[in-house]
């Protein structure tokens, strides 16, 4: 706003939305980058962005220094929930250019000395509920459970009274 690239009546998630999107809607000015692409694939930007990244993650509670997990004490993994497989991303995040899901990268970085089951246990779009004994049971035969849970960009824009109860 104090920049004058948006007007003050503008919403912020209007933005958010036309970002995401990769559109501008009339009240949202463009701001053109010439330069976007080499930016995008600038091998120092990408550095940047996986350092910011790291230091982002927020450990709440390292209960018995279990992470990082040691592979060679830990023989069978769960991962449980909606969200593991496909690699959610925030609005703001654009379209990447390679994407790993939780489970998939796990996966890559245990290779076959450890057993990674999945079940996706609950659905994030209705109030489905059959998976979710796969689930506990996945975790409780498990060393290690890793739940990957959330919310999706489209359950957010649906009004509250519609929205399906999880």
């Amino acid at each position: 706003i104090s920049l004058g690239l948006v007007g003050s009546e503008m919403c912020i998630r209007d933005r958010a939305i036309a970002i995401r999107e990769g559109k501008n809607p009339p009240s949202v000015p463009a701001i053109p980058r010439a330069d976007a692409q080499a930016v995008l694939t600038d091998k120092a930007h990408e550095q940047l962005a996986l350092e910011a990244a790291q230091k982002a993650i927020t450990l709440l509670k390292n209960e018995g220094n279990l992470l990082p997990l040691d592979k060679s004490k830990v023989r069978k993994i769960a991962v449980v929930g909606p969200n593991a497989f496909d690699g959610v991303l925030g609005g703001y995040s654009g379209t990447p250019r390679y994407r790993v899901g939780v489970l998939q990268g796990l996966q890559n970085l245990v290779g076959k000395e450890v057993e990674v089951k999945y079940a996706q246990g609950c659905d994030v779009n209705t109030a489905r509920e059959d998976g979710i004994a796969e689930a506990v049971a996945a975790a409780q035969a498990a060393d290690v459970c890793i739940a990957v849970v959330g919310t999706t960009l489209s359950l957010i824009h649906i009004s509250e009274p519609t929205r399906p109860r999880l």
